[in-house]
C-alpha cells in the first residue's frame, strides 16, 4: 500500500510539472514578407497605470534586453535611429492560480478516526509575456507571440525572461520559415 501511495504521489508530481511547462502561442500576417526584416527597434509605449511594466522598470529593462540580445544573436540588427524594418512592443502580466488535486485512488473513502479524502492544493503564479512585431510604415501588426510559464517569487527572474524570449524568437523563426515555404 505504501508503494502504491508513493507511485501515485510521483505521478501527481509529474502531472503538476507538466502543467507548469512553458506555453507559447503565435499568430502572424500570412501576406507579409518576413524575409525583408533585418533591423528592429522598440516602439515607444505609453503604458497604462494597470500595466505591471509601468511600475516595474527592472522587469521592463529585463524583457527589452533579452529581446535585443536574442534577436541580435539571430542576425538582426538593432536600429534605434528610426530606420528599422520592424518595431517591437511587449507586454507582461502575472496571475495567481490554484491547483487542486483529489487523490482518490478508487478505494472507498474513510471518514472515521480523522481520515478523509486526500486533497492537495497549491498556489502558483503564471507569468505571461506578449511580444508584437509591427510594420513601421502602416503600423499594422505582422507577428504576435505569447509565452506563459510558472514563475516563483514576485517577478520573473532573468532565467524565466530569457527562457520565454528564447521560445518566442524560436517560434517567430519557425513561423517565418513556414511562410517562406508555404
Amino acid at each position: 500500500m505504501k508503494l502504491f501511495r508513493v507511485l501515485v504521489g510521483l505521478g501527481m508530481l509529474f502531472t503538476a510539472a507538466v502543467s507548469y511547462a512553458t506555453s507559447v502561442k503565435t499568430d502572424y500576417d500570412k501576406d507579409f514578407d518576413f524575409q525583408k526584416l533585418k533591423t528592429f527597434a522598440f516602439k515607444t509605449q505609453h503604458r497604462a497605470n494597470t500595466d505591471p511594466l509601468k511600475a516595474d522598470s527592472i522587469l521592463d529593462t529585463r524583457i527589452r534586453e533579452a529581446l535585443r540580445s536574442k534577436l541580435e544573436a539571430e542576425g538582426f540588427q538593432y536600429a534605434p535611429d528610426g530606420n528599422a524594418d520592424f518595431l517591437i512592443r511587449y507586454f507582461a502580466s502575472q496571475k495567481e492560480k490554484l491547483n487542486v488535486q483529489d487523490l482518490d485512488y478508487g478505494f472507498p473513502r474513510r471518514w472515521r478516526w480523522g481520515f478523509g479524502p486526500d486533497i492537495w492544493t497549491n498556489y502558483y503564479t503564471v507569468g505571461s509575456m506578449m511580444v508584437d512585431f509591427v510594420d513601421p510604415v502602416n503600423k499594422q501588426l505582422i507577428w504576435r507571440g505569447m509565452s506563459s510559464q510558472t514563475i516563483s517569487g514576485l517577478n520573473p527572474s532573468d532565467k524565466h525572461v530569457a527562457s520565454g524570449v528564447k521560445d518566442l524568437i524560436k517560434h517567430y523563426l519557425k513561423d517565418a520559415r513556414e511562410k517562406r515555404a508555404g
